[in-house]
């Protein structure tokens, strides 16, 4: 199946569950912790921003992470995403990357939308479950730590949450560890939040990790403006369903923010790719 194509059964799954009108409570929510939990948040999330995040972090996998795994020590690949939603990281990972994988998904709220998207493979789990509480025998299993648009919200959580993670991953008896960080940036003049990272970094560091790695640099795939498209011309978001409310019509829509429409551009895709060794 082409990018295009899964996009498409996405988000025809997605907008199913959201007739004319569903959306309107939560128009003017952005992606934040206390908005998250909201089923017709959820929906509207996926509308907005599914497509653009999968195709952003296959972009990732394929052209910055693929070359830089090595060949035979991680098989099966074991993946931890933290804060993993609607999983674009897995389906970006199932559709991309070339080695066998196993994916474990963490979230503290219960995405019920997810129940719409594609099955996935017997590889893939989720669990409804915090940061804080993520058992450390599952952190330390993992090949790959994959923070999705998701390390301001852990940061954001609780005082000490972040850095508290980063010294249970740092505790890790692997001898290289990936870290993938995906930043949520409001427009492309707005910097990633690289600092967070860095928390992260510093505390890897310490415990005797090396990285030739920058954790202040966040990379982008084009530049602000550039449709999604041009990297991916088979993915085309369907006309129709660019204002997600059927109801745009009429007066009190006027200044509703269902209407916005999501996200088709690469101006908002930043990233930072951490190998650490010892």
């Amino acid at each position: 199946m082409s990018h295009g194509s899964f996009i498409t059964t996405v988000l025809t799954a997605l907008r199913e569950q959201a007739p004319a009108g569903s959306l309107c409570t939560c128009a003017d929510s952005r992606p934040k912790n206390k908005h998250y939990p909201s089923y017709e948040y959820q929906l509207l999330y996926g509308l907005r921003y599914f497509a653009a995040y999968y195709l952003e972090y296959c972009h990732i996998v394929s052209e910055h992470l693929l070359p830089r795994l090595p060949k035979t020590q991680c098989d099966p690949l074991n993946v931890l995403s933290l804060g993993c939603g609607l999983c674009q990281d897995y389906y970006a990972l199932a559709h991309s990357l070339t080695t066998a994988f196993i994916y474990r998904g963490y979230d503290a709220v219960a995405w019920k939308a997810l129940e719409h998207l594609p099955e996935a493979r017997e590889n893939r789990s989720v669990h409804n479950i915090a940061v804080q509480d993520i058992p450390a025998g599952d952190l330390h299993a993992a090949d790959l730590v994959w923070l999705p648009k998701s390390i301001t919200d852990i940061d954001e959580s609780g005082a000490g949450i972040l850095r508290g993670f980063a010294q249970k991953l740092a505790k890790t008896h692997k001898r290289r560890v990936f870290l993938v960080v995906s930043y949520a940036t409001a427009d492309a003049t707005e910097p990633a939040r690289t600092d967070l990272t860095t928390i992260v970094h510093d505390t890897m560091i310490h415990a005797g990790f090396g990285c030739d790695d920058d954790p202040a640099s966040a990379c982008s795939f084009g530049g602000d403006g550039i449709g999604l498209r041009t990297y991916y011309p088979d993915f085309v978001y369907p006309n129709e369903w660019l204002k997600p409310c059927a109801e745009n019509s009429k007066s009190e829509c006027t200044d509703c923010d269902a209407k916005r429409s999501p996200i088709l551009t690469t101006g908002r895709t930043r990233f930072s790719i951490l190998e650490y060794t010892r």
